[in-house]
């Protein structure tokens, strides 16, 4: 999974150390993290391949998007018993 911000840093609003905090989490659990990035396209057919194509800082990335995640769709199962 890759997030996708067009900002310096997650939830740039937020306290410094609650932004890194939560950078950190999420690569640990292996969520790879774009920052200062902007969406310049998106082209396939969901369901199959989407290409999208970032700038970050400069460079253009392609990533290819296999599946499509929403946060309104989405459920998760904590990796943590204690959680259950």
């Amino acid at each position: 999974m890759t997030v996708i911000d067009r900002n310096g840093r997650l939830m740039s609003k937020e306290d410094p150390d609650v932004c890194e905090a939560l950078r950190s989490l999420l690569a640990d659990e292996g969520i790879d993290i774009l920052l200062n990035a902007r969406i310049k396209q998106v082209s396939g057919k969901c369901g199959d391949s989407v290409s999208v194509i970032v700038d970050q800082n400069g460079i253009e990335k392609v990533l290819r998007v296999v599946m499509y995640w929403s946060p309104q769709a989405a459920t998760r199962t904590p990796k943590d018993s204690a959680w259950n």
